[in-house]
């Protein structure tokens, strides 16, 4: 199993005196990236347990784990679905008081996801410009398809107006997840008013994916003739593509 062991910590400490304090810290950094290195290399494959266990390592040879160290233990917990050891990480890096990145926004977004913790995440979109952190429609999906897994169609919806009035650049995604949230609601007339937007705010045009979230609406809402309408010019965009 690779580890992250450089040979300055086997240095004894007299010899480590005789490096000057610029080679010292150079090599620290050194170290500290090649353990998140290998942290990353676990998460790849799969191995969760190997990637927060380096966490350990790291502490015993005196290294300080950083944001990106926690962010890939994150990662690689989330992509093995361990979201409650990565809930008990995103927690130790609050409580160090370390700052947050757009990997750990995102893996904190992906563990709001599975537990459709939607408060969680609307907070997380709102707390990032005060991090200095920028929004995007990736970010803004993640928070609506939380929203809608947690059948809050008006906080998904709110969240879409936000992205109007931000000017950040939608995507298809973004909408469909909004249209979906809708149609949990039964909001067929307002999925329909968001289909009517898609690529108006930005180089999304509406897909199989957007024209399916909006007949479900209509379906749920028993808007038969509209859903009728909507399936009719989903089949002409399809023989478009096709």
């Amino acid at each position: 199993v690779q580890t992250c062991a450089l040979p300055i910590f086997w240095l004894k400490p007299n010899e480590q005196l005789l490096l000057s304090a610029s080679q010292f810290r150079l090599m620290c950094i050194a170290q500290l990236r090649r353990c998140t290195a290998v942290i990353r290399a676990h998460g790849k494959h799969g191995a969760w347990h190997l990637a927060a266990a380096e966490l350990g390592v790291m502490r015993k040879r005196g290294i300080t784990p950083n944001k990106f160290s926690y962010s890939a233990v994150i990662s690689a917990c989330l992509n093995s679905d361990e979201w409650a050891r990565a809930l008990d990480l995103i927690s130790e890096m609050r409580h160090k008081g370390l700052p947050f990145d757009e990997v750990a926004v995102g893996a904190q977004l992906g563990v709001c996801r599975r537990t459709s913790d939607w408060r969680r995440a609307v907070t997380l979109l709102m707390e990032m410009p005060l991090a200095g952190l920028q929004l995007n429609s990736f970010t803004y999906s993640a928070a609506i398809t939380t929203c809608e897994r947690a059948q809050q169609w008006p906080a998904a919806l709110a969240l879409v107006r936000h992205i109007q009035g931000a000017r950040v650049v939608s995507c298809v995604f973004t909408y469909s997840a909004a249209m979906s949230a809708c149609a949990k609601g039964q909001q067929w007339t307002v999925a329909i008013a968001l289909l009517a937007q898609v690529g108006v705010h930005g180089p999304a045009s509406a897909n199989t994916t957007t024209y399916n979230a909006a007949i479900s609406a209509c379906s749920r809402g028993r808007q038969w003739e509209v859903r009728s309408e909507e399936r009719r010019v989903g089949k002409e965009c399809r023989s478009r593509w096709s």
